[in-house]
């Protein structure tokens, strides 16, 4: 790097040990400088091998890992599952708005009237769907309602309320992907008074069967 003779000459050098020197002509009108600057010496030492090396590794274990996923899931499409809506033995019984607002936020669990989603067709996630389905149906069916005896029907009543009035159903997962299923408090107001009653008749059936 050069600059007019009126202000000097500077020669800058790279050297990998030293510091800066300048040394300076009795010419008024010219000098020349050098600067010594150190170059990192481990800047020396790097093996860009090693480096290329590693790269090609990390990059073919990531194509690795990608590619065996793809299987596993394109394999997880072939593993049998059953999706079905049993036939509806017996309802249960409730006013039209207190079924329309059963139907929206519980059915698709609690009965045999499930509408699948399409991701209940791609593995793993329709794994979950089928055993949340299963589990619900277990716990409470809406459709088998006239199989339940009078203590189980006044279990599943209280019990439901109690889970609606603390907000554990419909479940947090579930309204995730089905917004329409937020019960509101006119909703739950329904479902409350359709308890209320509910226990009211199934108490009196029961008090009734222990006098015969």
């Amino acid at each position: 790097m050069g600059v007019s003779p009126m202000f000097g000459l500077c020669d800058v050098r790279w050297k990998t040990h030293g510091q800066d020197a300048c040394a300076t002509s009795n010419s008024p009108t010219t000098s020349k400088c050098t600067i010594t600057k150190p170059i990192p010496t481990n800047s020396l030492a790097r093996n860009p091998s090693h480096v290329i090396f590693r790269s090609i590794i990390m990059t073919r274990w990531k194509r690795n890992c990608i590619l065996g996923l793809g299987v596993l899931l394109v394999g997880a499409q072939f593993i049998p599952v059953v999706r079905s809506n049993p036939q509806i033995t017996q309802d249960v019984s409730a006013p039209p708005e207190v079924r329309a607002v059963l139907k929206r936020s519980c059915y698709d669990c609690h009965s045999n009237e499930t509408v699948w989603p399409w991701y209940s067709k791609v593995a793993p996630v329709s794994w979950l769907v089928i055993s949340d389905v299963n589990e619900g149906r277990e716990h409470v069916n809406f459709s088998e309602w006239g199989t339940y005896d009078a203590q189980q029907k006044r279990h599943i009543l209280e019990e439901a309320w109690e889970e609606v009035e603390e907000g554990k159903m419909p479940m947090r997962i579930y309204t995730i992907i089905h917004p329409h299923a937020v019960l509101s408090d006119a909703d739950k107001a329904l479902i409350h008074g359709w308890v209320e009653g509910g226990l009211h008749s199934v108490k009196t059936a029961m008090s009734e069967g222990e006098k015969h």
